[in-house]
């Protein structure tokens, strides 16, 4: 490991960052996967998920919520909304949560995502419509969300 970049190189996957179990990223990061972890309930997740003001606490409590609730209304609801969260994490999370759950709105959710300033986000809603079997799906994500002028 080069001390410099705290990166690690492993044959073609390529850097991996390193990040210190003390770091302050590490540490938000437990603690926002620790309040996602307490939430048991629908309603609870939902709260996180669309009113938290820590965008790495709903972003962890999107998972968590269509693993649990993947058939509930308002939960489904809930993960529609946060498609269009402003952290762009959460869009991508959300993104991927709806295509899972193939979600009769994800088609056209998905494709409004091909437009979103972030290319992360276009990525993961390219690979969502690709998933789904949508034609509007791009036939190379990474090309169109990371490459495309």
């Amino acid at each position: 490991m080069d001390d410099k970049s705290n990166e690690i190189r492993i044959g073609a996957i390529g850097p991996i960052k390193v990040v210190r179990g003390d770091s302050p990223q590490r540490l938000a990061a437990n603690a926002a996967s620790r309040i996602a972890q307490t939430a048991v309930e629908c309603d609870d997740l939902i709260a996180l998920v669309c009113d938290h003001s820590d965008p790495l606490v709903r972003m962890e409590a999107v998972p968590r919520l269509k693993a649990r609730f993947p058939s509930d209304s308002r939960a489904q609801n809930a993960l529609v909304n946060a498609v269009t969260d402003v952290d762009e994490s959460v869009r991508c999370v959300a993104i991927s949560a709806i295509a899972d759950l193939a979600l009769p709105v994800a088609g056209d959710l998905l494709a409004a995502a091909l437009q979103d300033p972030e290319p992360d986000v276009r990525f993961f809603a390219a690979i969502g419509l690709q998933q789904l079997g949508d034609l509007r799906a791009p036939d190379d994500p990474e090309t169109f969300a990371y490459h495309a002028t």
